[in-house]
């Protein structure tokens, strides 16, 4: 998906927007060679002398596929703040991309205007509205992000409210899976 232009600016929706990030694909990459270099090369040796080998090669897959949802769970949010949110379901710059299926239900916002949080409000020059006292605006993503935390480049996607969550058992996921492959 093309990135959304909106009076000649483009927001980021998520992870997965264009342009995609060359740290983003490397990590990928670099994913998919770590599995296929450990099923391949460990794995087998690893299953003849032990169960450990067993044991280790099955907690190495499920951190895997662990590792693969936990990413695509942080990329997939969007972490808008719910201020710009209520703006841009109200009509005034929506994106085209946001009205398809998935761009708006991500956040479990389900197209509906969200509530007005609660709390002090700051203005962004950046999305010409007001927003989350702790949201800021991220130049990669061009939107204000709900109590930001960082724009992470090997994911390509805002850190924030919406994926912290996510985003820390990517962390996790990714510790056990590059731990167990350079174990084995």
């Amino acid at each position: 998906m093309e990135p959304e232009r909106i009076d000649q600016k483009w927001r980021r929706i998520n992870g997965f927007s264009k342009p995609l990030n060359t740290m983003q694909i490397l990590t990928w990459v670099f994913y998919a060679i770590l599995f296929i270099q450990y099923l391949a090369l460990v794995a087998p040796h690893a299953l003849l002398p032990s169960p450990v080998g067993l044991i280790m090669t099955i907690i190495f897959v499920i951190s895997g596929f662990f590792t693969a949802y936990s990413v695509y769970k942080t990329c997939s949010v969007d972490s808008i703040d719910e201020l710009l949110l209520r703006k841009l379901l109200r009509g005034e710059g929506l994106p085209e991309a946001m009205e398809s299926e998935s761009e708006i239900s991500m956040n479990n916002h389900d197209k509906k205007i969200p509530p007005i949080p609660e709390g002090e409000t700051k203005y962004c020059w950046n999305c010409e509205t007001r927003v989350h006292e702790l949201s800021m605006h991220c130049k990669y993503c061009q939107k204000c992000v709900s109590r930001f935390d960082h724009h992470c480049q090997w994911l390509n996607t805002c850190v924030g409210r919406h994926n912290y969550s996510y985003f820390v058992n990517t962390l996790y996921s990714i510790t056990v899976f590059c731990v167990m492959n350079f174990v084995g």
